[in-house]
């Protein structure tokens, strides 16, 4: 008896559980910042699959956002998909892998295969760096789905890069926008009421919130020195303020929490704000920190849906054995399923 009372308390334990995560946030810092100054500075970078369509022979599309250094990485991997080589032109078809670094010994050339998905190879080179690495097109009409782009560094581990962009004679599509914030400590002059700075995860993305998802997000801003001026926390939807957390005057830290009952309805984007007409401007906010503890429900996500009943033992939520033609919640060998 006592070891049915044990496997049913474990089985609701696990329906009940909850997943907990913690995140760091930054600034993003707007182009022509509006009522506050600052020098810190964020960026954006687009990963993921894109979709590259040249409109000029020989137009590039840049695949790294950076110099590659070649004292971290030896070469390269390319893997793509939905590869059109396009016309032939004065014998020239398809697409390549162009290679410009210092020294110019690194300079290079790299055909995609039409009948391959993926293209690796080394650099020409171990000092120095490459300092374009771009997909460029022989034909006007090429196209090429790709699916990521990553640099394998000396000890044969690869890590995944961001994109440049478009170089010149090309179009791309698709990909995925991520977000660099200004890092943390960061300090902001806010020079009238309202200048604002929106906030955005070290992982990239805006700080937002579903409704009806059951999360609990718990906010604690941390501060260098204690504020001079009133602020508060301002939650958006997609055009307007729907809920505000006032940080008083003189805070040395300020927590608020986002769940259901303290926003009416999704949250897009989370700004921090100058809130008082009458403050003294301009005022520098010295902030130390911003980070985030994130409860989720997790409910019966982990559970297995059975296709037919196992022949093993199985016990129910009460403990009790059940034969094959039980349906619902069973637990075989201390795991649980779902028998439909």
């Amino acid at each position: 008896m006592k070891k049915m009372f044990t496997l049913a308390a474990a089985l609701v334990a696990v329906l009940t559980l909850n997943a907990v995560t913690t995140k760091k946030y930054g600034f993003v810092i707007d182009a022509n910042p509006w009522n506050y100054e600052t020098t810190a500075k964020s960026t954006t970078v687009l990963s993921g699959e894109i979709t590259v369509s040249a409109t000029s022979q020989w137009g590039e599309y840049k695949l790294s956002d950076k110099a590659i250094d070649m004292s971290l990485y030896k070469g390269y991997k390319v893997v793509y998909a939905a590869y059109n080589p396009g016309t032939p032109k004065d014998g020239k078809q398809g697409m390549q892998l162009k290679m410009e670094g210092t020294p110019e010994t690194l300079n290079a050339y790299k055909d995609l295969p039409e009948d391959a998905t993926e293209v690796t190879g080394d650099f020409k080179g171990t000092e120095g760096s490459i300092t374009t690495f771009t997909l460029q097109a022989k034909t006007a009409d090429a196209s090429i789905n790709i699916k990521s782009v990553s640099l394998i560094k000396h000890d044969g581990t690869e890590e995944e890069i961001h994109y440049g962009g478009v170089a010149w004679g090309c179009k791309q599509t698709g990909g995925t926008v991520l977000i660099s914030p200004a890092p943390m400590p960061c300090e902001i002059t806010y020079i009238g009421q309202w200048g604002s700075l929106k906030l955005a995860s070290t992982d990239g993305k805006t700080a937002t919130f579903a409704k009806g998802s059951g999360e609990v997000q718990a906010f604690k801003i941390l501060f260098s020195e204690p504020t001079t001026i009133d602020m508060c926390v301002e939650a958006d939807n997609d055009s307007k303020g729907i809920a505000w957390f006032n940080i008083p005057v003189g805070s040395t830290e300020f927590g608020f929490t986002i769940d259901e009952t303290t926003v009416p309805e999704d949250v897009v984007n989370i700004y921090i704000k100058a809130s008082k007409a009458d403050a003294v401007y301009p005022s520098t906010v010295k902030f130390a920190s911003i980070e985030s503890v994130i409860t989720s429900p997790t409910g019966v996500d982990g559970l297995k849906a059975l296709k037919k009943p196992e022949r093993k033992t199985a016990y129910n939520v009460a403990g009790q054995q059940v034969g094959k033609s039980y349906k619902g919640l069973v637990i075989v060998d201390g795991k649980k399923y779902v028998r439909k």
